[in-house]
């Protein structure tokens, strides 16, 4: 230690130090994220099993699946359409505004002014 000390300067202008003096703050950062990592992996471990319960057993009833297609069926046969006696308008001319809209204001400019 006193023959370190004795070199004083010298030393911490020699390329072997600064090599050491980065390698350990690299090691150190090494270290700590290792750290951080194993402490959120034991965290997760550790707390994993209050946040998910363990899956329950199912038990079906036998009329079950019945049941169901019951449920889906009946709002099919009881429903009708909204607004059926009322004529919609043709889809065309939306159609045809909409496509022009878009090339006017996506397609064309990117035709015409190039990015770098």
């Amino acid at each position: 230690a006193q023959a370190i000390l004795a070199l004083g300067p010298a030393l911490l202008r020699s390329p072997l130090f600064h090599r050491v003096a980065m390698a350990s703050g690299r090691s150190l950062r090494a270290l700590s994220a290792a750290l951080l990592i194993a402490a959120a992996f034991v965290a997760s471990w550790l707390l994993s099993p209050a946040f998910v319960p363990p899956a329950a057993p199912r038990v079906t009833e036998a009329g079950a699946p019945i049941a169901a297609a019951a449920g889906l069926v009946a709002p099919l046969l009881l429903s009708q359409p909204a607004l059926a006696d009322q004529p919609s308008p043709p889809g065309l001319p939306y159609v045809a505004v909409f496509l022009v809209l878009f090339a006017g204001l996506f397609i064309i400019p990117n035709a015409i002014f190039k990015g770098k």
